[in-house]
C-alpha cells in the first residue's frame, strides 16, 4: 500500500499536524476507530516540503488517526517527518488594504497585519518587484503616474505555511494642491473663501483651525460659519484626487471685529455734537453687525431730504461732518438706514 497510518492522543482542543517530506506528501487527520473513520480535513498544497493541517475542537485525551500518503498513484520511496504539535502562532491574511499619498511616483500602502512571527511576501506589478515586508505602512516608490497597479500581499506563517494572496489594484497619480486661497466679505462669525481648483480633484476636505472643524466641498466658494470675532485663523483645502492621493495648501485670515446691532444703535451709540448746530454737526456711528455701509438722509419738517450721505463703515465704526449753514433753522429728522434697519435722531439747527 501506498499509505502509513500514525496515532495521537488529543493534549489540546486545537493542534497541528505537520508533515515534512522529500515527496508530494499528503497528510489526512481522522476521528473515530479502525472501520468506522471520520475524516477531519487533509493537506496537499505544496509538493515535497512541508505540509501543515490544524485541527480544531478537538477532545483532550481522545485517540485520533493520522494518514500519510503520496498524491501520486505510482508508490514512492523516501523519508518523511510527521509531528503532532501545539497550536502554531496567528496566521491569516492580511486585510484592510488601502493606498493614501499618491504623487504619481510613489503611495503608501496600508494593511492590517494578522500573524505572529510570520512575514508577508509584496508583490507589485507591472514592473514587477518583491519585497519582505512585516508591518504596516509600507511606502511603494519608482512608480509611473497614471499607470495601474497591483500589490499582492502572501502570507508567509512561522510553521511554514504559506496564505493566498490578497491583492489591491490602484492608478498612481499626481494630487495638486488648491492654489489662490482667498477669505473675503469678512464679518465676525462667517466668511467667504474661494481657490484655483486642482484639476485632478474631485472633493476638497476643509480644515479650520482653530477650533479644528472639517468639512467637504466640491467647489469654489464656499462659506465658512461658526467663526469667532476678531480671531486669526488658518484654513486648509486638501485635494481629494482618488487612489488616497491627496495634496494641501492653506491661507490665513482674521475673522472681523464684532460688530453693533441695530438694536445697539438705538440704545445710545449713535452721536451727534453739537445738538443744536450752529453751521454743522458730526456724525459718529458705531459699526454694524453684517453691514459695510450706512444711508444717512437730513429730513425736514416736510418730509423733504435736504442732505444724504453713503457712509462706509470699518470695523471701528466711522464717523462724518454735516454742514448745515445753509439750512433754515428749526427742527431736522436724521435718518440712518443700514440694510433693512432703520434709526432716526432729531437734529436741531440754530
Amino acid at each position: 500500500a501506498n499509505d502509513v497510518w500514525y496515532t495521537f492522543v488529543a493534549t489540546s482542543t486545537t493542534q497541528t499536524l505537520r508533515l515534512v517530506s522529500g515527496f508530494d506528501g499528503v497528510v489526512q487527520a481522522f476521528s473515530g476507530t479502525c472501520g468506522n473513520l471520520t475524516s477531519l480535513g487533509c493537506a496537499d498544497l505544496v509538493g515535497s516540503g512541508t505540509e501543515v493541517l490544524p485541527l480544531y475542537g478537538l477532545t483532550v485525551g481522545t485517540r485520533y488517526y493520522a494518514r500519510v500518503y503520496a498524491y501520486t498513484a505510482i508508490p514512492v520511496f523516501g523519508t518523511f517527518t510527521l509531528c503532532a504539535v501545539a497550536p502554531d502562532a496567528a496566521c491569516n491574511a492580511p486585510t484592510n488594504l488601502t493606498i493614501t499619498n499618491s504623487t504619481g511616483t510613489q503611495a503608501t500602502l496600508t494593511f492590517t497585519p494578522n500573524l505572529t512571527g510570520g512575514s508577508y511576501t509584496l508583490t507589485t506589478s507591472p514592473a514587477t518587484t518583491t519585497r519582505t515586508v512585516t508591518t504596516s505602512p509600507v511606502t511603494l516608490t519608482g512608480l509611473t503616474a497614471g499607470t495601474t497597479y497591483t500589490v499582492s500581499l502572501v502570507g508567509n506563517c512561522s510553521n511554514g505555511a504559506v496564505l493566498s494572496p490578497v491583492t489591491l489594484t490602484f492608478v498612481s497619480q499626481a494630487c495638486a494642491a488648491p492654489t489662490g486661497i482667498v477669505a473675503s466679505n469678512l464679518s465676525g462669525t462667517s466668511t467667504y473663501v474661494s481657490f484655483t481648483p486642482s484639476t485632478s480633484a474631485t472633493s476638497y476636505t476643509v480644515t479650520t483651525i482653530p477650533a479644528t472643524t472639517t468639512s467637504t466641498v466640491t467647489a469654489s466658494p464656499f462659506t465658512l460659519t461658526g467663526l469667532t470675532p476678531n480671531t486669526a485663523y488658518t484654513v486648509r483645502i486638501q485635494s481629494n484626487c482618488g487612489a488616497g492621493a491627496t495634496a494641501t495648501g492653506s491661507a490665513t485670515f482674521t475673522s472681523a471685529t464684532a460688530l453693533a446691532s441695530v438694536a445697539t444703535l438705538e440704545a445710545g451709540q449713535v452721536s451727534i455734537a453739537p445738538n443744536p448746530a450752529h453751521g454743522s454737526f458730526v456724525l459718529l456711528l458705531p459699526a454694524v453687525a453684517g453691514q459695510r455701509t450706512v444711508q444717512a438722509t437730513l429730513l425736514n419738517v416736510l418730509g423733504q431730504a435736504v442732505a444724504t450721505r453713503s457712509i462706509a463703515l470699518t470695523a471701528s465704526g466711522a464717523s462724518t461732518e454735516f454742514d448745515v449753514r445753509g439750512l433754515s433753522q428749526g427742527v431736522y429728522i436724521l435718518r440712518l438706514a443700514a440694510g433693512d434697519q432703520t434709526l432716526t435722531r432729531r437734529v436741531t439747527v440754530e
